[in-house]
């Protein structure tokens, strides 16, 4: 894999805007702008951030459609999650994805479903779940790389180590993205850290540590309010700069739900035209 394709620095999971119970196309460029204009190193649309599972899935390729169109050519990293409730939805919205001009790489878990549901279905591991998600995309010859997404919170469990390693093993699968909250879990993950394979913290509360161990960067949703403060948090951060990021997090915690609290932000700095939560 060509060094080229190694993802580093920081990456910004968008938000959703929804304005009078519709994807606000408008406010989403609006905001992709601002975070790549604070220095941001990528955006990765449609995770945990984007509200994913109250998505319908004709707005998850519509999503994928804007961010192709809006932001191509930036010089920027563009991923897309590409998960989906069953398989057949997954790689139908991979090789959509796929098709799109400048998508960097596919962010996929092993399903948004409790970790059993792979092996009620016939798979025995997120090996063998995306061995068939590869085999599907390389079908229809596309060559798009594949970042592991690891979150329990969604699927009940961690990808098992044995099963991060044999992924790894694969060539277009370039990285991991964890946000377990786990850092023994992650520090073991570091382990697997190589030119072609990135790791990437997805938990904010654990980004001070992840960055002491070296991490390729993190996945942030705070950069979708503040991106110039976390890409500054990245180069150079000091423990003051840490403190008003622990002093984020908590505000987050006590409003119980930090999507809201993002988005309540962004609309009040005109950044999106509502602070609505997307409705099914």
């Amino acid at each position: 894999m060509e060094s080229t394709t190694k993802l580093k620095g920081v990456i910004v999971p968008m938000i959703t805007p929804w304005h009078e119970g519709e994807f606000d196309k408008y406010s989403f460029v609006r905001i992709g702008d601002y975070i790549f204009n604070g220095g941001a190193d990528g955006i990765l649309d449609l995770g945990a951030t984007a509200e994913l599972p109250r998505l319908t899935f004709e707005t998850k390729k519509e999503k994928i459609d804007v961010v192709a169109n809006a932001f191509c050519g930036l010089g920027k990293k563009l991923l897309v999650c590409t998960n989906g409730n069953t398989l057949e939805e997954t790689c139908t919205l991979s090789l959509h994805a796929a098709g799109k001009r400048g998508i960097d790489a596919l962010v996929i878990a092993p399903m948004y479903q409790p970790y059993g549901y792979l092996e009620s279905v016939g798979y025995k591991s997120a090996v063998e779940y995306l061995a068939e998600v590869i085999k599907v995309i390389e079908s229809e010859r596309v060559a798009v790389p594949i970042l592991l997404y690891n979150n329990p919170q969604l699927t009940s469990k961690d990808i098992p180590p044995q099963d991060v390693k044999a992924l790894a093993r694969e060539p277009r699968i370039i990285g991991i993205k964890d946000s377990s909250g786990n850092l023994e879990y992650f520090s073991w993950l570091m382990t697997m850290q190589s030119p072609d394979f990135s790791i990437l913290q997805g938990n904010e509360k654990d980004i001070k540590q992840s960055l002491e161990m070296e991490a390729d960067g993190f996945v942030c949703g705070s950069g979708n309010i503040y991106p110039r403060f976390m890409v500054n948090l990245f180069n150079e951060g000091d423990a003051e700069s840490f403190q008003i990021l622990g002093s984020i997090v908590d505000r987050y915690k006590a409003a119980g739900d930090a999507v809201k609290v993002i988005k309540e932000i962004a609309h009040k700095e005109g950044l999106i035209r509502s602070p609505e939560l997307v409705s099914y």
